[in-house]
């Protein structure tokens, strides 16, 4: 079965093989901000160093790749991720600090620029000191329940439970209202 994560795997397989694909060039300036250096590249994005310019921070800015700019789906998981970024208010987890689209309509976010290596880096070197990788843990469980809870305040806005063909649908439920499930 094909599903919207094979077709982006497809789009995503074409435009690499094509030996002429070369990702757009990004404005100097997005919005407020000027784009300093590229930073990374991941599966949805690429991801820039940038100035706000009124306010002389730096920022990182990521911009969803060309190619997934057509995909329907892609679009909705950007835009996903940036709200539930944005509902978030927890020190281990990355602040959003706008959203927008360029002038072709891809979208990007901008968020605070975290300093330091990633997870990935780190264990890489070999294991971390227990007291290290228990603040790090710490720290993800944290923000988890911060996530979490985000999720409770959205079912808590659902009014009702409904039985249709033995399949559990939330339509405007409150936690109280699960409980006779």
């Amino acid at each position: 079965v094909r599903g919207p994560l094979a077709a982006t795997e497809s789009l995503l397989a074409s435009a690499l093989e094509d030996a002429d694909f070369a990702p757009p060039a990004l404005p100097e300036e997005i919005g407020t901000f000027r784009i300093e250096a590229k930073l990374g590249e991941g599966g949805m994005g690429r991801i820039f160093v940038a100035t706000q310019l009124g306010l002389g921070r730096a920022v990182a800015i990521k911009v969803l790749r060309a190619e997934l700019v057509a995909v329907e789906h892609s679009l909705v998981r950007f835009g996903r991720e940036a709200r539930v970024l944005a509902s978030l208010a927890n020190p281990h987890v990355i602040r959003v600090f706008d959203v927008g689209e360029l002038g072709d309509g891809t979208p990007y976010l901008v968020t605070e620029l975290l300093e330091g290596e990633d997870l990935g880096t780190v264990l890489m070197r070999g294991p971390m000191p227990v007291h290290q990788a228990t603040a790090l843990i710490l720290a993800a469980c944290d923000a988890l329940a911060e996530a979490h809870a985000g999720i409770h305040k959205l079912l808590r806005r659902f009014a009702d439970v409904e039985r249709i063909t033995g399949r559990i649908a939330l339509r405007n439920a409150r936690p109280r209202d699960l409980s006779s499930l």
